[in-house]
């Protein structure tokens, strides 16, 4: 069986649960199996007896039991392991008092490609509570483990109307948290000052047959536990409940431990309306969680700040581990248990989510592009990306042969390579070709790379500059927006077909390129068309607004991006005096090549007509006149948080950009794959 639900203890709670599940495997783990219960045949008592067998071939087993008798819990991650050493794919994570009230075919939706889902595109928040959407009145109401401070401060109670709600790809789910029903697992303090309780939570759909869940942003945290908790593929990695924290609160560190990592990785957390009862009330807690609510509080706020340069992801994980013994958040032992843990899946072949760069740099071309290609786009790339923080992407069509072989080349020279199939929906509406099969793949960037932020450029582009991967893109340390930068009006009159709606900016005449985007952008904006569109799909939308190829993509994304989700987005337009930072065109000038290497590197700053150039060099917005004031001192502190950077690189990178400067500048350019 691939699909499992582990539990400590038996009840008859977990054998209602386990003839709902009857082609699922439930593992309870038990000192010694119950005498005369008679139970389903998916049941299987992991006991003592066997516990010890395994822990004269595991070393996770044989420490686990070590610790066993003063911290409890260990036993629930002892059936975590029994289950993944027998092929799971995904594990049901509940306690012996949670009765399941759905049967197993709302769980085999998360097999699906995608999910019905509602999102918060505008949430701005590390924190993130999911409560207030599955209740009628949602006032003040958060989960066991949410953090008090949080609580208290009003500011940060923050519930955004603008939910959207559409398809989310579920490879980039890694946990599904369902809601308790009656007795909601919220914290003491809240059922003390809350009259009422217990309360019901409601479905977020109005149609009572739809699961439809609701999705925490990306590098959010959301306290989830280990009473009615799903753990898909991906994220059984995270199982692992820490032993050396109190037993009543040791999920909640869990969820916040695990989430941190799943940051890393572009994993989500989703939450779904109740899947279950609890049987049982908990009594005693509130001095407990007096306790706990204040280190919670401080281990948030460290796992926020918290970053790695590991690029293993199972080396970040120990990383991270030893990181909150030292800060004294666990102790010793779950460093050890958690060094075991991944060393036993890595050996029975469980394969662990790998780490994108925070950026990745996309240009969606073909093989025919090439020369254009290597004319501006290639070389600038070499002189001016630092590939170990931004991945350069070529995608190209699956189906030509041609781009196959321009792709192996591109490999070779260390680019990263993806192909895209002619998309679905040729196969009855006609083939997709050109331009439109470019502007088409814009809109599915996310499909293509797990970064956080896509840059998109076209394949006739350059780079001038350095790409600082930051004040290239972000607004400023103080305002850590996405920068676009329009004009007014709106070239592409299609765009208005597209959004259903008059757009009165252009993003594209301005041709300042990449254009960078938030990697939930693309999915939010395809649900947005879809809604606007009266529930048609995306494609059926796109080939309807792109039959006379009036439309821009760019315009489109970031029309939407700075209307809906403009918590991320700031607008930095032509006419402002204040300007904005560019580091790309495709309309760029030679000259503002020789600027960047002499800016960037000193490198061939004796041409007399730099200095002059420069004035204008990273604020010129094309088809306008130059607005920006005090150009040369913006120009100055550009480059001064470019040369602190360069400082931080491996001078052997360096060396080889100045050496790609240093040969286009001397007419020796270095024409790759012909």
């Amino acid at each position: 069986m691939h699909n499992w639900a582990v539990v400590v203890n038996f009840s008859t709670s977990v054998l209602q649960t386990a003839k709902r599940l009857s082609k699922w495997c439930i593992v309870i783990v038990v000192e010694n199996r119950p005498n005369n219960i008679k139970v389903t045949e998916n049941i299987f008592f992991l006991n003592a007896t066997i516990q010890n067998e395994l822990a004269k071939i595991s070393p996770f087993y044989k420490a686990s039991l070590l610790y066993a008798k003063q911290h409890h819990i260990v036993h629930k991650n002892l059936g975590y392991l029994w289950a993944i050493l027998h092929g799971a794919i995904m594990i049901w994570d509940f306690d012996n008092d949670n009765e399941l009230i759905v049967n197993e075919s709302t769980f085999s939706t998360s097999l699906n490609e995608t999910m019905e889902a509602l999102t918060v595109p505008n949430h701005n928040s590390t924190l993130f509570n999911p409560y207030p959407f599955f209740v009628s009145n949602p006032k003040k109401l958060w989960p066991r483990g949410y953090p008090s401070q949080s609580i208290s401060d009003s500011s940060k109670q923050i519930i955004s109307t603008q939910t959207l709600r559409g398809l989310w790809p579920t490879k980039n789910i890694g946990i599904i948290h369902s809601l308790t029903e009656c007795q909601v697992d919220v914290d003491s303090v809240y059922k003390s000052v809350v009259p009422g309780f217990p309360l019901r939570f409601q479905k977020i759909s109005n149609d009572r047959n739809k699961d439809v869940k609701l999705i925490a942003p990306r590098r959010t945290f959301s306290p989830y536990n280990k009473q009615s908790t799903l753990h898909l593929r991906p994220s059984l990695w995270a199982l692992l409940l820490p032993v050396t924290v109190s037993q009543q609160v040791s999920d909640i560190y869990r969820s916040y431990v695990m989430q941190r990592l799943m940051w890393d990785v572009g994993l989500q957390t989703a939450f779904a309306g109740s899947y279950s009862i609890k049987k049982h009330v908990d009594h005693n807690e509130h001095q407990l969680e007096k306790e706990f609510s204040w280190k919670i509080d401080k281990v948030i706020e460290y796992l926020t700040q918290w970053s790695s340069a590991e690029t293993s992801f199972i080396k970040r994980v120990k990383q991270l581990f030893i990181d909150l013994y030292e800060y004294g958040y666990i102790e010793l032992i779950d460093v050890h248990l958690i060094q075991l843990w991944l060393e036993e899946l890595h050996l029975i072949g469980y394969t662990f989510p790998e780490i994108p760069l925070k950026y990745t740099l996309i240009v969606r071309t073909f093989a025919g592009h090439l020369d254009r290609m290597n004319t501006w786009y290639i070389p600038t790339v070499n002189m001016f990306v630092d590939r170990n923080a931004i991945d350069v992407l070529f995608v190209l069509d699956d189906e030509s042969r041609e781009d196959h072989i321009l792709g192996d080349c591109l490999k070779e020279h260390n680019y990263s390579v993806k192909y895209e199939a002619s998309p679905a929906f040729t196969k009855t509406k006609g083939n997709l070709y050109g331009y439109d099969r470019q502007q088409w793949s814009t809109f599915y960037m996310d499909y293509l790379s797990n970064s956080d932020y896509i840059g998109v450029i076209d394949s006739d582009a350059m780079l001038f500059t350095f790409m600082h991967p930051f004040y290239s893109i972000f607004a400023s340390d103080d305002d850590k927006r996405i920068m676009l930068k329009p004009m007014t009006g709106d070239h592409y009159h299609e765009d208005r077909l597209a959004l259903q709606f008059n757009n009165t900016l252009d993003f594209m005449y301005t041709n300042l390129m990449p254009m960078w985007y938030r990697w939930e952008t693309f999915q939010n904006l395809r649900n947005y068309i879809s809604l606007a569109w009266n529930g048609s799909s995306f494609d059926d939308a796109f080939i309807e607004f792109s039959k006379n190829q009036r439309y821009s993509q760019f315009n489109i994304l970031s029309t939407y991006a700075s209307l809906f989700e403009s918590n991320y987005y700031r607008i930095i337009m032509n006419s402002d005096t204040r300007g904005a930072v560019s580091v790309g065109s495709n309309r760029g000038r030679e000259a503002d090549i020789r600027i960047g290497c002499c800016r960037s590197f000193h490198i061939g700053c004796n041409d007399t007509s730099l200095p002059e150039l420069n004035k204008d060099h990273l604020l010129r917005y094309d088809n306008t006149e130059f607005a920006a004031i005090n150009a040369t001192e913006k120009n100055d502190a550009y480059y001064a948080y470019v040369h602190e950077y360069l400082k931080q690189m491996p001078s052997y990178i360096v060396s080889n950009m100045k050496k790609s400067c240093e040969l286009y500048l001397s007419r020796r350019r270095n024409r790759i794959c012909l």
